[in-house]
């Protein structure tokens, strides 16, 4: 499991998380902290006036924040593989996107599936109304940039087959590459633009 105080305090001594006035940065890569609540609110609005293509709008834009987050880590640490994953993990679960697990993860089919507990953002959606479906599609967009970046292929796609806002104790992931997803499935049709 992950132990982010080790993590952090590893970060503050070798001088690679900084506060400046205003900001933060990790990595030479400056962050904001965002409320779960506001982020929440606002990724609902976008989904509530642009409906599915919202959707595929706010997936297509985590996979950019992922893979310039994962080839940030990787230029500055020198990282591939599962140590750049490693890295990636414990910057995820700094910022509230919860603690990754993953299963079956096979490097040779470019395939995995991840349990995420602990989303900030899905526990709020959560509390303020149970979700009828999955409702982490920037997370899901980070994560599969970042194993685009990792395993080096850009056609990885991923769905989010259960959720935290849905009532369930963790978010759950599917990672492949596009032509391995059934056209046919309905989360599939409902998530991604295939």
């Amino acid at each position: 499991m992950v132990n982010l105080e080790e993590f952090f305090s590893k970060l503050l001594f070798a001088r690679q998380l900084k506060i400046h006035e205003g900001y933060m940065e990790i990595y030479g890569t400056p962050y904001v902290f965002f409320p779960a609540e506001s982020f929440s609110i606002l990724i609902d609005s976008v989904i509530n006036v642009a409906g599915k293509k919202g959707k595929i709008e706010i997936y297509k834009e985590g996979i950019r924040v992922g893979k310039s987050i994962a080839t940030t880590l990787k230029r500055n640490l020198n990282a591939k593989g599962d140590a750049l994953l490693d890295v990636i993990i414990h910057i995820g679960g700094m910022g509230g996107w919860g603690e990754w697990e993953f299963y079956k993860k096979d490097d040779i089919k470019k395939e995995v599936i991840v349990h995420a507990k602990n989303i900030a953002t899905a526990q709020y959606a959560y509390r303020i109304k149970k979700r009828k479906e999955p409702s982490c599609h920037m997370l899901r967009g980070i994560i599969a940039g970042e194993m685009r970046e990792i395993w080096e292929i850009d056609d990885i796609e991923a769905i989010e087959t259960q959720c935290i806002s849905q009532g369930y104790p963790y978010c759950e992931f599917i990672f492949k590459k596009k032509d391995k997803f059934d056209k046919k499935n309905k989360i599939v049709k409902n998530q991604l633009e295939l």
